[in-house]
């Protein structure tokens, strides 16, 4: 039979285990117990958290998008809907530490007539004691000073300020914002596709209202926004998290890679013989994305173009640990034998 020139292997056995769709170093600090929200937003509105906060929808339908990867699809807001998850106080409580995570894709720059509001994709109220809606925190983005992603936010001297890093949101590619905020530092720090860009003192924030976090805008219909003050994203969103507490910049980027809506092939294994000639093993997900429902496909590459692979009818990416094993017989189309957890794999004919 063929082999992979270069490698000197008739056969190749490889046992290893992985987790599918997430890093095995994640583990060790996934932050999850101290999600107050999460929203999936795969074609439903359910809080994946566990508190039971589903979100209510205003100014309009519902909009779905198909999304690549793991985050089979995503909410397309059109710049006129957005979503009220309920109180903000129950979020994020009182004066305390808390992190916003989302991820966005959009290809619109001009979203409001006011470059501070700019397109708000998750907007906490603040409980001032005043007769016009006012801000906790709010994340979005800004075509202001030539494009930026930014975090606003309510002093307690009844100041917003604003954060920002400068950088081409508006690309059309899917991309991951988050902001924590220290109680004891008081630093507010942002995020941009898992790395740190930008951070504050921030000083003490004000309170959590009793009125609704908004996604998509700035100010939810109730407030009657002014025009300009409403803010809305126009884009799509996908995997929108808050947490009552300050997660870590490690624990930032391992969020931001432990859902990542654009990944559809991980590469578990590389080859790589003296002469230069290697091979790539990768797992992915079937044709039409659905990357943790449906089918798996695990396929190596030769380094001269030579393919073997094999469809399971297991969904491995289920975030569970499995113990795989495959025997290449063949790089030149001759298919491989694999075992799941110690039993021969079902293969899709």
């Amino acid at each position: 039979g063929g082999h992979i020139p270069g490698l000197g292997l008739q056969n190749i056995f490889i046992s290893l285990r992985m987790k599918a769709g997430a890093r095995p170093e994640l583990d060790a600090h996934d932050p999850e117990h101290n999600l107050t929200g999460h929203w999936k937003l795969q074609r439903d509105l359910q809080d994946a958290s566990g508190c039971g906060r589903h979100p209510l929808v205003s100014g309009g339908a519902l909009q779905w998008t198909d999304g690549p990867g793991p985050q089979c699809e995503a909410l397309a807001l059109g710049g006129g809907t957005c979503l009220r998850l309920g109180e903000a106080r129950d979020l994020v409580k009182g004066d305390t530490a808390f992190t916003l995570a989302v991820w966005l894709r959009t290809g619109a720059q001009a979203m409001s007539q006011d470059p501070v509001v700019g397109g708000q994709l998750i907007t906490l109220p603040s409980n001032l004691p005043s007769s016009n809606w006012a801000p906790k925190v709010g994340l979005g983005v800004t075509e202001a000073a030539g494009g930026c992603v930014q975090v606003l936010w309510m002093s307690s001297a009844s100041m917003i300020h604003v954060l920002r890093h400068r950088t081409r949101y508006s690309d059309a590619a899917w991309h991951h914002l988050a902001c924590t905020y220290c109680r004891t530092t008081r630093l507010l720090t942002l995020y941009w596709d898992g790395r740190e860009v930008a951070h504050r003192f921030a000083d003490v924030l004000v309170q959590s209202h009793t009125s609704p976090a908004v996604v998509g805008a700035y100010k939810p219909p109730e407030a009657k926004p002014q025009e300009g003050e409403t803010g809305h994203f126009v884009g799509d969103v996908a995997d929108i998290r808050v947490y009552d507490g300050c997660l870590t910049a490690r624990q930032v980027a391992d969020v931001s890679a432990f859902v990542d809506p654009s990944r559809r092939t991980q590469t578990l294994f590389r080859l790589q013989a003296a002469s230069g000639a290697s091979a790539t093993i990768t797992v992915e997900g079937n044709a039409k994305g659905h990357y943790e429902a449906g089918c798996t496909l695990l396929r190596v590459t030769d380094g001269v173009g030579g393919v073997s692979e094999a469809v399971l009818r297991q969904p491995l990416c289920d975030r569970l640990w499995h113990h795989i094993e495959w025997d290449v017989r063949s790089s030149a189309g001759g298919g491989m034998t694999v075992w799941v957890d110690g039993e021969p794999a079902v293969l899709c004919l």
